[in-house]
């Protein structure tokens, strides 16, 4: 069950993710050309797109943890029996659930801090940055907890990169 919500909520992310992309390339076109034809840039233009890459950057990093897009070099663990592959991808999974935790904490720790701050040009405040930060983080944490529950339960064959046919 909490495998379809995550899933649900991580498809929904990737389209706004996907959407926002679009935003980003027309405002970074829309500011070359103001500036070249009518010497007139957008201004705030170079903080939108620094927030919004942000932004899009942690919100997708649960979905490829998730879906195992990331790159890995599996030369060695090939020779490694099975269950204890297993176990040894479950732990790395946990450990990385435990350090993204830790991080997203220390991100909503800073929220307080920097309540009364804001960007230079566009004036988003700078919690906003920490809180999509630490929400992305706490989704990231999500998906490894799920993927290592899934190779503890032997649902996962990760030379394959895709779910065991049991």
């Amino acid at each position: 069950m909490i495998h379809k919500l995550y899933d649900k909520i991580s498809m929904a992310l990737i389209w706004i993710c996907g959407i926002l992309i679009c935003v980003v390339v027309g405002l970074v076109i829309s500011n070359i050309v103001l500036r070249t034809v009518f010497s007139s840039p957008i201004k705030g233009t170079v903080e939108y797109v620094q927030y919004l890459v942000l932004f899009i950057a942690v919100m997708v990093l649960g979905r490829t943890c998730f879906e195992d897009k990331h790159i890995y070099v599996t030369i060695l663990m090939q020779k490694i029996p099975e269950k204890a592959r297993r176990i040894i991808y479950a732990v790395g999974r946990f450990i990385c659930t435990a350090v993204l935790i830790l991080m997203a904490y220390q991100m909503f720790l800073k929220v307080p801090e920097t309540l009364k701050r804001v960007t230079e040009t566009i004036k988003l405040p700078y919690y906003l940055i920490y809180v999509i930060m630490g929400i992305g983080m706490i989704l990231a944490a999500l998906s490894f907890a799920l993927q290592g529950g899934f190779y503890l339960a032997g649902e996962k064959n990760k030379e394959e990169g895709k779910e065991d046919a049991k």
